[in-house]
């Protein structure tokens, strides 16, 4: 069952107990409690060298947006490589409608933000997640040069209901002299196989608790990552 599916049979419950439930007045969980764990990435690939960097609020980024859509809540955390030779970038938005995420999405699509990482490939239609509750998504390689065997940024932008998620794979930057150029990268299947669990992660903390309904049918339009493509 997708999210939009989840909230909406928690607004029927709340309406037959006679709330009111006004809409999405919050969003569900803190967008800090849908992020990974700072072990999650090591524990996932223990043999590739990766340690956590940080994490922290992105408010004041989204603060500086003239948008009427704004986050409600947002934070990132990221994690490195060893001799910084890649990055993974985890960020989680909350919204409080579907209305809000939508057009958040919609408007902030990595795919045409940053003249200096344009779209090399849309490989969206390479992805597929069975039990994955994302309502949309896209990846993207978006480094200066980049193919499916080889990009130097890789992006998966999803949202799950009034949640956004972005995941970013950075290459490092490799240095001729005093210059530093963003290094190969790694191949779509890879970048692939760090996308599954962090929308795993996601999908299982989203459907926490989730009640079992009377069919696995979901909604029209809903749930695109959870079928094949």
């Amino acid at each position: 069952m997708r999210v939009a599916a989840l909230l909406l049979f928690g607004a029927l419950m709340t309406s037959c107990s006679g709330g009111d439930d006004g809409g999405l007045s919050e969003p569900l969980q803190p967008a800090a409690d849908l992020l990974a764990e700072p072990e999650f990435v090591s524990d996932q690939w223990p043999n590739e060298d990766w340690g956590f960097d940080w994490t922290g609020s992105i408010k004041d980024t989204y603060e500086q947006m003239s948008l009427e859509f704004l986050p409600v809540d947002g934070v990132r955390s990221r994690w490195a490589k060893d001799e910084a030779s890649g990055f993974l970038d985890q960020e989680v938005s909350s919204f409080s409608s579907y209305a809000d995420a939508e057009d958040y999405f919609r408007d902030f699509d990595p795919r045409s933000l940053d003249e200096d990482f344009p779209l090399r490939l849309d490989a969206s239609s390479s992805y597929s997640n069975p039990v994955s509750v994302a309502d949309e998504a896209n990846v993207y390689c978006l480094g200066q040069e980049g193919a499916r065997d080889q990009c130097g940024v890789w992006t998966y932008w999803a949202r799950y209901g009034p949640y956004v998620l972005r995941l970013d794979y950075i290459a490092g930057l490799v240095f001729d002299e005093d210059t530093g150029v963003l290094g190969p990268g790694i191949s779509l299947e890879k970048f692939l196989s760090y996308t599954k669990p962090f929308d795993d992660l996601l999908t299982d903390a989203l459907t926490a608790g989730e009640p079992e309904q009377a069919s696995s049918t979901p909604p029209a339009g809903l749930g695109l990552v959870g079928r094949s493509v």
